[in-house]
């Protein structure tokens, strides 16, 4: 586990908990963005045969491998995972190499904490 995911482990509001199937390279950029913002990450590679696990490592995500299943399945390991580890909230992506989430911006009431929201 690499450092950056061991600084993550400490679940301040929740662990992000994404299922991915074939994202390839893209898989590190998604996982640093989500680190950034401050949440520990989980990716279950859904049986991948391409780098996705690889990406997922090197950009400081836990990684689990499950064989291809339904997504909603594979991200049933990943929130076991994090609720094992004391996240209070886990939220949830699942990412076939079609799509990748973009940063929103969203209204929040005025001292409220905030926390970025992808879409």
């Amino acid at each position: 586990m690499s450092r950056r995911a061991k600084d993550a482990m400490d679940p301040i509001d929740g662990w992000v908990v994404i299922a991915a199937y074939q994202l390839g390279r893209k898989m590190r950029g998604v996982v640093e963005q989500v680190l950034d913002a401050g949440y520990p990450v989980v990716v279950v590679d859904n049986g991948s045969t391409d780098e996705t696990s690889d990406e997922a490592v090197l950009g400081g995500a836990v990684v689990l491998r499950v064989q291809h299943c339904d997504p909603e399945a594979a991200l049933l390991n990943g929130i076991d995972f994090a609720r094992k580890r004391g996240a209070p909230y886990v939220y949830t992506f699942i990412l076939d190499g079609h799509e990748l989430p973009e940063r929103k911006e969203r209204s929040v009431p005025q001292g409220a904490h905030t926390a970025p929201l992808f879409a």
